[in-house]
């Protein structure tokens, strides 16, 4: 039996809004890391890895999709690690 969640029109569209932000996010740190324009231990770069991963991982459990949940949560992780690591010198 599929379990009908009570999500309000303005949250989906919310959360939709958060998953363009972080396709955008996402694509824009690839192509300027990719370009030589930012460094990949760079802060900006990082950034915008974990606002990039956030917005997705919001859209995806919106959605309800686990696999994009799970590699966004991983990808945010990651980028908090290497942040931390950049701003502590660690």
């Amino acid at each position: 039996m599929v379990k009908k969640i009570n999500t309000s029109k303005s949250d989906l569209r919310m959360a939709d809004i958060c998953g363009w932000y972080g396709m955008c996010a996402m694509i824009l740190a690839y192509v300027l890391v990719s370009l030589n324009i930012l460094k990949a231990d760079g802060l900006a770069y990082q950034l915008l890895n974990i606002t990039g991963g956030a917005g997705l991982l919001i859209v995806a459990e919106s959605k309800h999709v686990i696999q994009s949940v799970i590699a966004n949560l991983f990808w945010v992780l990651i980028g908090l690690v290497i942040l931390f690591r950049i701003l502590f010198n660690f």
